[in-house]
């Protein structure tokens, strides 16, 4: 018998790799390989004939997953190989950026309409219970939801609503001025207070004790030592305990928070790749983890903030991947919005 040397190596890297690999709804053949740090997994996930994944929600072995212009897949994700597709919730024109799950209500940023309530109590079955416009104009891009408060997030404007049984009621509207200088980006409630990055101008904290009346606590820019005449774009914003981390253009900026007050500046590192639009930070086991995505290098690279911020290393992402748009983080993988690529697996 005459073996043919390509399929003896291919056969021998599978074994050595735990290598599978599946045809998705492009007819293309995708890889799984769990092999850390080095390679990835990927999942196409069809809604409707539409793949472009733009934002996540995990709860347990459930993964919600919003889709442009198709409305919500509903995944089990027990075993990330298979990753079934449960439940489909079609929202016809709804351009869906960000989630925010509280409880049994999925809170659903749409860019152009406002923000959705999903009842998914019944995973199996998830129920659109309301929508709400933005209190301004459109182009929404985040929502985060603290206790019966739910903040949106358009370039210019917050938006905040109470709500209760996925019912909204508007409260207050926040504009920022000097708009030509930025949108807003990154958000995250700490508490009472919301924080807020807008590029160039840095970082906004509002105090949010009444939601009728939000008020700027401060308004910070990040200025270098190193390079004081020069105005960073900050982006990307999560929180770990009693610190702030913001992505920059040039690394990770580091602030505590005091019980009151504005955040204090503490650190800033400068490493590999801007930490910004395509970047997000997910906790586990205890500890924060930045990813940032290259696009035209189709890295992702990952950064620790355990004690103070490191640098952990890279992982080269399939060349079908333009970009990854939300984080969520599984038992032993990183899960990702990956656009028109679907959902991404990656082995820490």
């Amino acid at each position: 018998m005459v073996v043919d040397p390509k399929v003896a190596q291919e056969e021998e890297l599978r074994a050595r790799h735990r290598v599978t690999t599946a045809s998705g709804t492009s007819g293309a053949s995708i890889a799984y390989d769990y092999k850390p740090c080095q390679s990835i997994a990927v999942r196409e996930v069809a809604i409707g004939g539409r793949r472009d994944c733009r934002c996540l929600a995990r709860r347990d072995n459930l993964l919600f997953v919003g889709v442009n212009g198709g409305g919500i897949a509903v995944l089990d994700i027990a075993d990330p190989r298979t990753a079934p597709i449960i439940a489909t919730l079609a929202m016809p024109g709804a351009e869906l950026v960000d989630f925010a799950l509280a409880g049994t209500t999925l809170y659903a940023a749409d860019f152009a309409n406002g923000v959705h309530a999903i009842d998914v109590s019944d995973p199996r079955q998830p129920r659109h219970l309301g929508m709400h416009p933005a209190l301004t104009h459109s182009q929404n891009r985040r929502v985060v939801v603290s206790g019966d408060v739910l903040v949106l997030v358009n370039d210019h404007a917050l938006s905040i609503f109470v709500v209760t049984a996925g019912q909204f009621r508007p409260v207050a509207l926040h504009h920022r001025l000097r708009t030509a200088v930025g949108w807003l980006r990154g958000v995250a409630f700490e508490g009472q207070r919301l924080h807020v990055t807008q590029g160039p101008m840095g970082l906004w904290t509002f105090d949010l004790a009444d939601p009728t009346k939000p008020h700027a606590i401060c308004g910070q820019e990040i200025r270098l030592d190193t390079r004081p005449n020069e105005r960073l774009i900050a982006d990307s914003l999560a929180i770990q305990g009693s610190r702030l981390f913001i992505g920059t253009s040039s690394g990770i900026w580091t602030l505590k928070l005091p019980e009151t007050g504005a955040p204090e500046s503490e650190s800033f590192f400068t490493g590999p790749g801007t930490i910004r639009d395509a970047a997000r930070g997910a906790a586990r086991d205890g500890q924060l983890y930045f990813c940032a995505l290259e696009p035209h290098d189709h890295v992702f690279h990952i950064f620790d903030s355990t004690q103070g911020v490191r640098y952990m290393g890279r992982q080269r992402l399939s060349r079908m991947i333009d970009r990854v748009y939300d984080l969520e983080h599984g038992p032993g993988y990183w899960i990702g919005a990956a656009g028109n690529a679907g959902v991404l697996f990656a082995s820490y």
